[in-house]
């Protein structure tokens, strides 16, 4: 149980942070003197003032916090005796919730916490290291971690109310293939979110200095002529509400209610 009540605090920490930095739109317009330069700028993102205090210095506590409660889950699940398959899915959890923070953290410390969020993101591989590990790696893991979340009252479902059918649908294969396909899945819905953005490097005028060299974001032309991006952040963002957050959210209060009146 203080496992489980850990990976569930984890699970709390991890989704207050992501739900302040979940789906963030990193195309930022920063007018230039001749008004049509479009490139990355993180402090026109969100109100600094509010911005740096939290990702800056509030969110360092809460990652140290997840990285230590996490680990230790894994610790403790991954020793032999404790290999069960609602600890597999467990673990696969506490993996997820790590990772949800892990990969955006380096560029939350060196934004917000040292203060460099007015320069301009260059060069370019940068611009998309900042574009994947920010929102879409995260975006990734918090998708993965929500199904698990669902996996894992499926499978309490299964043990409480139909106990001989456990045996054969909660075996140790059979758990590792759903974790396996849950990140399968998790992938593919993130991946046009890789591929739906083009950098490109653009020199402009930046304080007093005449050469600076940014990264100009566009959107891939494959999203602008073959869909739109109308189409296309509605079938995503369309996709995102139904099936990663209100229909696990209604199969989870529907599943509790059932192994409540059990």
């Amino acid at each position: 149980m203080a496992v489980m009540e850990l990976v569930e605090f984890s699970a709390m920490t991890t989704d207050l942070i992501n739900n302040l930095t979940d789906d963030w739109n990193l195309t930022l317009t920063t007018l230039a003197p001749n008004r049509t330069l479009n490139y990355i700028n993180v402090t026109s993102e969100l109100p600094i003032e509010y911005a740096q205090p939290m990702y800056g210095y509030v969110m360092p506590f809460l990652l140290l916090i997840t990285i230590v409660a996490n680990t230790l889950i894994v610790v403790v699940l991954s020793k032999r005796h404790m290999r069960t398959p609602t600890n597999a899915v467990l673990m696969a959890m506490a993996l997820s919730d790590m990772f949800t923070l892990l990969f955006p953290a380096p560029w939350l410390f060196y934004m917000y916490t040292f203060g460099n969020h007015y320069k301009p993101l260059t060069p370019v591989g940068a611009c998309y290291a900042w574009a994947f590990m920010n929102e879409v790696i995260p975006a990734l893991f918090h998708t993965a971690s929500i199904w698990l979340t669902l996996a894992l009252a499926v499978q309490r479902y299964i043990y409480v109310c139909h106990a001989p059918v456990a045996r054969t649908w909660c075996t140790m294969p059979r758990v590792l293939k759903c974790v396996a396909w849950i990140a399968v899945l998790a992938t593919l819905h993130q991946f046009p979110r890789f591929i739906d953005r083009v950098y490109e490097p653009l020199t402009i005028s930046w304080r007093g200095q005449d050469a600076v060299t940014v990264c100009r974001e566009r959107f891939a032309y494959w999203v602008e002529h073959w869909l739109s991006l109308d189409v296309y952040f509605t079938v995503y963002f369309g996709f995102r509400v139904i099936f990663v957050h209100m229909v696990p959210c209604i199969c989870l209060v529907a599943l509790n209610v059932l192994l409540f009146r059990a």
